[in-house]
């Protein structure tokens, strides 16, 4: 997560089990500054006023009072557009008295256009107190073309995410205890594509095996990143 304090929104993409969670959580828990806070997205967040008082709530966590003035309006939002409903959500967070990371994690679960379209225009509008980390499981519909020509954006992919050699042994050797020879080791890197829950999977595997060189051989064979999206 390096990088992030100058950039007005992190976007974290991978398919499922790629680690995505796991990396923002450890990151929260690391950070000092700026303060983060967090939504995880589902399926009822694709209205539009439930969603936007579910990002107070989140900011009112650690910026406690602030989101009062965008509530009254969420409140009123049948009546409202996504446009009129964001300029008081962000003069709100725009009053935070230090800055802070929000990180939406699930956004892919997101299929309401006006979301889109509001989250858009507050990437477009960002206060500087408010920092955006969004976690997908696909490209979102934001103006990102933009925000990497003007440096804004810091990015991190599944190639980002896939475990190193070592990262792999301490892995299955460390976490769950193989003794796994360093061929070994670098046959499963191979077949999972460094991909962490197939390891960890592939690892669960041998444990439950006594006679585990033979079991290898017939997992190492079999072995593949999963195709989940």
């Amino acid at each position: 997560m390096a990088g992030y304090g100058s950039a007005k929104l992190v976007l974290v993409v991978a398919p499922a089990g790629w680690g995505k969670t796991s990396l923002l959580r450890d990151w929260c828990l690391a950070s000092e500054k700026p303060r983060t806070t967090w939504l995880s997205v589902d399926r009822w967040d694709n209205d539009p006023a439930h969603f936007w008082a579910g990002v107070v709530a989140a900011v009112d966590g650690v910026s406690p009072g602030i989101g009062a003035a965008a509530l009254q309006v969420l409140n009123a939002a049948h009546a409202k557009t996504p446009d009129a409903l964001m300029g008081p959500v962000i003069n709100d967070l725009a009053r935070m008295p230090e800055r802070v990371a929000l990180v939406l994690d699930d956004f892919h679960l997101i299929t309401n256009p006006e979301i889109k379209q509001s989250v858009a225009y507050l990437v477009e509008h960002l206060p500087v107190t408010l920092g955006l980390v969004i976690a997908s499981r696909s490209e979102p519909d934001l103006p990102l073309a933009r925000l990497r020509a003007q440096g804004e954006m810091a990015e991190i992919r599944a190639d980002d995410l896939r475990f190193l050699e070592g990262e792999s042994r301490d892995l299955l050797n460390g976490t769950l205890g193989l003794a796994l020879p360093p061929e070994d080791v670098h046959a499963l890197l191979e077949r999972t594509e460094g991909w962490a829950a197939g390891l960890y999977l592939a690892g669960l595997s041998l444990r439950g095996h006594k006679d585990q060189p033979a079991s290898f051989g017939a997992l190492a064979a079999t072995t593949a990143r999963s195709p989940i999206t």
